[in-house]
């Protein structure tokens, strides 16, 4: 279903290929970024790719840009793409970095 997706993940970590999720919308702020990633819990699943606290949440766009899936991974580039992160600014406002 995701193969991009999962091709491109399994040479980073194929843990995450496990915790691929689809979903109708990203989180759209800080408070729904934080308890999208406290469900998904990410640096509790067992792998031994990356240290614990670097295996993190995800929501970003399925291979062919249709629908949007969370899945937990470390930072990596999707061809030439890296993941989303999110960065918060001293004034509050979400800013999601590729």
């Amino acid at each position: 279903m995701y193969d991009l997706i999962k091709t491109a993940i399994a040479k980073a970590c194929s843990a995450s290929l496990d915790t691929v999720v689809p979903v109708n919308r990203c989180p759209r702020n800080n408070l729904e970024w934080d308890a999208r990633a406290a469900i998904l819990n990410c640096s509790s699943i067992n792998q031994t790719c990356v240290e614990p606290d670097q295996f993190q949440y995800h929501c970003v766009l399925n291979e062919n840009c249709t629908a949007l899936v969370e899945l937990c991974a470390s930072p990596q580039p999707i061809h030439g793409i890296q993941f989303m992160q999110k960065r918060e600014s001293a004034n509050g406002f979400i800013s999601f970095l590729v």
